[in-house]
């Protein structure tokens, strides 16, 4: 006998890629009949170019428009360096605790952290080259549908 159970509370759900181009945008949308809880992300890029670099994390709704006005790295990221931008979906004040070094960043979205059917997240290098890659990891808590 197999019980299949979901917790009310929803699954914990991870999206992830490594070695992603720079100049290639990442969409990340919410399945049909999923809402998402919005748990943490987190990129990293190594810079391969001489122009200067940023990680941007923007949210859409399903009609493309914008939930927040977006997050990045501050500073800008050059030629061979490696940084990240992580963001956390919590009330506590955010501090640079844990940051590895200058130019990696920690913060949270303004949209609350509640994503519905549809909506997308988005990954952005901005001034991002072929030549350069990145990761993320996106851990959300799914709830509802199959």
């Amino acid at each position: 006998m197999s019980l299949n159970f979901t917790f009310p509370g929803g699954q914990i759900h991870e999206e992830k890629d490594s070695a992603v181009d720079g100049n290639i945008n990442t969409d990340l949308t919410v399945p049909s009949g999923k809402n998402w809880i919005f748990q943490s992300l987190f990129v990293s890029l190594v810079a391969d170019g001489v122009a200067n670099r940023r990680i941007l994390c923007r949210t859409f709704n399903s009609s493309g428009e914008l939930l927040d006005a977006g997050i990045q790295n501050s500073a800008n990221i050059t030629d061979g360096q490696t940084r990240s931008l992580s963001l956390v979906n919590n009330t506590s004040p955010v501090d640079d605790q844990g940051i590895e070094q200058a130019g990696d960043y920690r913060g949270q979205f303004s949209f609350g952290g509640s994503l519905k059917a549809g909506d997308i997240v988005r990954i952005r290098i901005v001034s991002g080259l072929a030549g350069d890659k990145y990761e993320y990891r996106l851990r959300v808590r799914a709830i509802g549908g199959a």
